[in-house]
């Protein structure tokens, strides 16, 4: 574990990926607490003259959650997740 911390605070550019279940409860609703604390300590590293990357795959699952609906439930095909993602647009 050093050598990951040794390796991360010489880095100059450092690249974060977060997905759906980080960002989200097991039941959909967006974890606030978790993601407030990812953001300070992305803030940190930035602070200290980083460069952040931040890649999230978990936008679906937010998104899903806002509108009502669990990932495990939701629908597997990409038009059926369009049209739910639209369907709050119009």
């Amino acid at each position: 574990m050093n050598d990951i911390l040794k390796d991360v605070s010489m880095a100059h550019r450092i690249v974060v990926k977060v997905g759906t279940s980080t960002l989200t409860y097991e039941h959909g609703t967006m974890n606030l607490k978790l993601i407030d604390r990812l953001s300070m300590v992305l803030s940190d590293l930035r602070n200290q003259g980083k460069e952040i990357i931040l890649v999230s795959s978990g936008a679906q699952g937010i998104a899903l959650g806002k509108l009502g609906l669990a990932e495990k439930r939701g629908p597997r095909d990409y038009f059926s997740v369009l049209r739910r993602y639209c369907h709050g647009f119009r």
